[in-house]
């Protein structure tokens, strides 16, 4: 779901407003033709298009337009490849912990709490969520929260949970 208010106006003798949209806006989003608000889930991706927005005073007759660009981006999905794993002090160690796809492209990752001494958190499109490194103490089993999100589109932060084990 989106919301988006690209264009505000006000009448200077007090009459209503209406606003237009062109070109006819990707499937799923529609525009609110008294208060300029577009809104909807889109149905599928599309490459940026401009649009132009016209806001007309409904009582001098009065129009002024303006452009904006939308790009519907694929869905942004994490899927869980591990969810529980034991490993050894000294060994080396590349755990997968989720795939990413999807939205921009662009993500970043963080952990809670900080994992052993010895492995790091990275993210990277082509092998997704993993913790790698060598881990240098024993630690007993942790839940660690791992939250990836993508950084160029909103309201996209997700959690995902990975019980490890140093032994």
């Amino acid at each position: 779901m989106c919301q988006v208010l690209p264009v505000t106006g006000t009448s200077p003798v007090g009459g209503n407003l209406t606003y237009r949209v062109s070109p006819t806006l990707p499937a799923g989003l529609g525009l609110n033709a008294t208060n300029g608000v577009i809104s909807g889930t889109p149905g599928a991706e599309s490459s940026a298009t401009t649009y132009t927005m016209t806001v007309r005073d409904g009582a001098s007759g009065a129009e002024n337009s303006a452009e904006f660009n939308i790009r519907v981006l694929p869905r942004f999905v994490v899927t869980q490849t591990t969810y529980v794993r034991a490993v050894t002090r000294g060994d080396s160690v590349n755990i997968n912990v989720a795939s990413v796809s999807g939205g921009s492209g662009t993500y970043s990752s963080s952990v809670s709490p900080s994992l052993p001494a010895g492995l790091t958190l990275n993210i990277d499109t082509s092998s997704g969520v993993t913790i790698s490194g060598i881990p240098t103490v024993a630690q007993s089993t942790q839940n660690y929260a791992i939250t990836i999100q993508d950084d160029l589109v909103e309201n996209t932060l997700i959690t995902r949970t990975l019980r490890l084990t140093v032994n």
